[in-house]
């Protein structure tokens, strides 16, 4: 019994070594011109040509406001979460607050159009409470940025 265990975990170790011994040949790094690869922050989503931040709140009973852009927003969220968008130019304040109904936990998470977290965090509220928050968002728009039209319906 004890030499099929010690053979399964001998046989595991080699194809382990093996396989990546095979990938890192693959992932050598060489003088050669190479196809440009892709990073996350070369992608920008837009709506309707603009590009889209996203702010997330998940609470039971609270009020979201925020201003982006000289434009004011409010939402009531009940019993669940939301999730809007809001539209920067190159380097915006987002100022947020938040009014919490209830002794609750909140979350707030905010994304940037390329899809990079700007702040995720949850705090304790008590009643009729009211936080207030800036955060810088920017994005980045390259020359070889990929335009993502989402929100698009068909």
């Amino acid at each position: 019994m004890k030499n099929q265990y010690l053979f399964e975990v001998i046989f595991c170790l080699i194809i382990t070594l093996c396989y990546g011994c095979s990938e890192s040949k693959k992932n050598k790094i060489s003088n050669k011109k190479s196809t440009p690869k892709l990073i996350v922050r070369d992608y920008l989503h837009l709506n309707n040509g603009r590009p889209a931040g996203i702010i997330r709140v998940e609470c039971k009973d609270c009020k979201l406001s925020y201003i982006i852009n000289n434009k004011k927003e409010e939402f009531d969220i009940k019993n669940g979460s939301i999730d809007k968008f809001f539209y920067p130019k190159k380097n915006t304040i987002l100022a947020t607050s938040i009014k919490s109904n209830l002794n609750q936990m909140i979350r707030i998470i905010v994304f940037d159009p390329n899809g990079n977290i700007v702040d995720n965090e949850l705090n304790s509220f008590k009643a009729n409470s009211l936080n207030r928050n800036e955060y810088k968002v920017s994005f980045i728009q390259k020359p070889t940025s990929i335009m993502i039209k989402t929100f698009v319906k068909n």
